[in-house]
């Protein structure tokens, strides 16, 4: 009787994991939409974003956000995705291994335009927060986040920040 019973305790628990893991895979396979919204700085909506969205796959889809900063995907199934979004004059966005597994849940990203990094690097060398300054120049050449033309300039800068921060570290 008791073995009885450990059988059929066994049978029911190797059901429930096969129901379980069956309903992950068809979960896994469905295909659906996948929505999202890009804002600026200011929580802004940034329309013209050309967004890309990398599958488990390794495959590339791209789609360019409306008017009011919302992108669709279409034919998606859930799981986990890399994302890039782009546009002239903003920081190039970066964001791995988002995971979508809800589709009434709206995925966001913000974007910072240059000329805001650039303010915030002016600001940070009238407070003399030199180290600052250096970072945000050094993270926007080290990303290649500027026009081709610009590279020198902000290496140019980029050393003047360090010159004056060896200087003001030798007065001291």
């Amino acid at each position: 009787m008791r073995t009885r019973m450990v059988i059929k305790s066994f049978v029911l628990f190797v059901v429930m994991i096969l129901l379980n893991s069956c309903v992950s895979n068809a979960k896994r396979s469905v295909l659906t939409e996948m929505w999202g919204m890009i804002v600026d700085e200011n929580n802004q909506p940034a329309d013209n974003v050309l967004v890309g969205c990398k599958n488990e796959k390794d495959t590339w889809h791209y789609v360019m956000t409306d008017e009011k900063g919302m992108f669709v995907f279409k034919n998606v199934v859930f799981g986990k995705y890399d994302f890039t979004a782009e546009k002239e004059c903003y920081l190039r966005l970066e964001e791995n291994e988002v995971l979508f597994s809800d589709r009434g849940k709206m995925i966001c990203f913000q974007m910072e335009r240059i000329d805001s990094v650039l303010n915030r690097v002016e600001n940070s060398v009238l407070c003399k927060d030199y180290e600052l300054a250096k970072n945000l120049l050094s993270n926007l050449v080290l990303k290649k986040q500027h026009h081709l033309s610009l590279v020198e300039e902000y290496r140019k800068i980029i050393k003047k920040v360090e010159e004056k921060i060896s200087y003001e570290q030798s007065e001291l």
